[in-house]
C-alpha cells in the first residue's frame, strides 16, 4: 500500500473538507478528515477510505450538516458498522465530545454488485456491514477498534473487504463517467444529452441510474448545481443569485431558490447571510 504510506508522511497537514460539508469555516474547527486511496484489489469498488475525528468540550453536542452524493458508504463507529444508500435529503449529525469514525466510500454504483437487487432497495436506508464484510458487525467492530494508527487501520479495513471483493463490472464504469460529466463545470444538465453523449437511449440511462445509483439521473444534475450554489454563496464571491443561477443552467433565480430551499430549507440569500456571521 505505497499510496497509503505517502499519504501517512502527512497526516500533521490539515486536509480540506469534502465539498459535502456545510458550514464549512465552523466544521473546520471542530472536524478532521483523512481520506486514503484503495488498495489495487479493491479499486473496481472503492472511491476512497476516510477517517473522520472529531473534538469538542464533554458537555457539547453540534450538529454537522451533509449534503447528500450519489456514492453508498460503509460507516464503523462504536457500536455500530453499517453499509448506507444514497440519502436524498440533506443529513444532520450530533457531533459530542470526542470521537472516530471509519469508512469506505463506494465508487458511483459500487454497491451494485454486492447485492440481488438494484441499489434503489438500499435508498434512504442502511444494511449491515456483513454485506461487505463478510463478518459479524461486532467482529468487524472490534478488528478497527483495536488499531489506533492511521496506516493500521486502513491496512485492516482492506483486508477485511478483500476477502469477499465481488468482480469488476463494467457497468459502473459507464455509470461514473456519465455522473462525472454531470459535475464537470459547464457539464450536461438534461437527462437527453447524457444520453446521446454516451451514446445510449433515455430509458438506458434511467434505467443504469435505478440499478446502480439509486437515485435518478436528473437528481444527480440537480445534487451538483445546488453544492456549487451553496459553495459560491458561502464564499468570498459576491456574484449576484441571478447570476449564480444563470451560470448554472437554471430557468431563473426563482427556480434555483425553489430547488435550494427544498434541500436546505432555507433561501440562497438566508444562506449567504448565515455564512457570512461565521465567517472569521
Amino acid at each position: 500500500m505505497a499510496g497509503l504510506d505517502k499519504r501517512d508522511k502527512r497526516a500533521d497537514l490539515p486536509e480540506p473538507l469534502p465539498r459535502g460539508f456545510l458550514d464549512r469555516r465552523r466544521a473546520a474547527e471542530r472536524v478532521s478528515v483523512r481520506r486514503y486511496p484503495p488498495s489495487p484489489e479493491l479499486a473496481h469498488i472503492i472511491d476512497n477510505h476516510f477517517i473522520i475525528e472529531w473534538s469538542l468540550t464533554p458537555e457539547r453536542t453540534e450538529p454537522q450538516r451533509l449534503l447528500p452524493s450519489p456514492q453508498a458508504n460503509l460507516i464503523v463507529a462504536p457500536g455500530s458498522a453499517s453499509v448506507f444508500g444514497v440519502h436524498t435529503g440533506l443529513r444532520v449529525d450530533m457531533l459530542q465530545g470526542a470521537g472516530r469514525v471509519v469508512g469506505s466510500r463506494f465508487r458511483i454504483g459500487g454497491l451494485r454488485p454486492y447485492l440481488d437487487r438494484p441499489v434503489t432497495s438500499l435508498t434512504g436506508g442502511s444494511a449491515s456491514a456483513r454485506l461487505v464484510s463478510g463478518m459479524a458487525d461486532t467482529q468487524f467492530i472490534a478488528t478497527l477498534s483495536r488499531e489506533q494508527d492511521d496506516g493500521d487501520v486502513i491496512c485492516a479495513l482492506t483486508s477485511i473487504l478483500a476477502a469477499s471483493v465481488p468482480l469488476a463490472d463494467p457497468a459502473i464504469d459507464l455509470v461514473e463517467a456519465m455522473v462525472d460529466a454531470m459535475r464537470q463545470a459547464g457539464g450536461p444538465m438534461r437527462v437527453e444529452t447524457i444520453a446521446k453523449q454516451f451514446c445510449v437511449t433515455l430509458r438506458q440511462v434511467q434505467r443504469l441510474f435505478h440499478d446502480y445509483v439509486g437515485v435518478p439521473p436528473k437528481w444527480v444534475v440537480r445534487r451538483y448545481r445546488l453544492q456549487e450554489t451553496a459553495l459560491r454563496l458561502a464564499s468570498a464571491d459576491q456574484a449576484s443569485i441571478a447570476a449564480i443561477a444563470a451560470e448554472l443552467g437554471y430557468f431563473d433565480q426563482a427556480h434555483l431558490t425553489r430547488d435550494f430551499r427544498a434541500l436546505f430549507g432555507c433561501s440562497p440569500k438566508q444562506y449567504r447571510v448565515s455564512s457570512e456571521r461565521v465567517a472569521p
